[in-house]
């Protein structure tokens, strides 16, 4: 498969624990890429995904951290001195001519597990 973006994980600056409205963005490599892709899914723990002219975006809030007690969140200071990575996906359907579901006969669906897929990645810290 040819290359679609420049690259597939991107690694964020370090982030503050609770924090909002962050956004990540992975590039096409060529603008033409853009109608090789059918839609772009938001997955573990983004909020939002869309694609752009230039590439696909994500947005996310910082979730993981978040709710942790003082006792946790002191045990992975001393695991984590520079903070907790977290990592997060978008799922980039590709224009492979397969339909994304497939229906039941109850006319409820399932993933059409013909379909190309593949996943775009990003890492961060959490400052502890």
């Amino acid at each position: 498969m040819e290359n679609i973006f420049e690259q597939l994980h991107v690694f964020l600056e370090p982030i503050e624990k609770g924090s909002q409205n962050h956004i990540v963005e992975w590039k096409f490599t060529d603008p033409s890429m853009k109608s090789k892709i059918s839609t772009v899914e938001a997955t573990c723990g983004c909020s939002a995904a869309l694609m752009t002219p230039t590439g696909v975006v994500a947005s996310f809030n910082e979730q993981d951290v978040v709710n942790w007690d003082e006792t946790t969140l002191n045990q992975n200071k001393a695991i984590y001195p520079d903070g907790y990575v977290t990592d997060k996906s978008v799922t980039v359907y590709l224009n492979d001519g397969e339909d994304r579901f497939i229906k039941r006969p109850d006319g409820g669906s399932y993933n059409n597990p013909k379909k190309q897929k593949m996943s775009l990645t990003f890492s961060t810290y959490v400052k502890l």
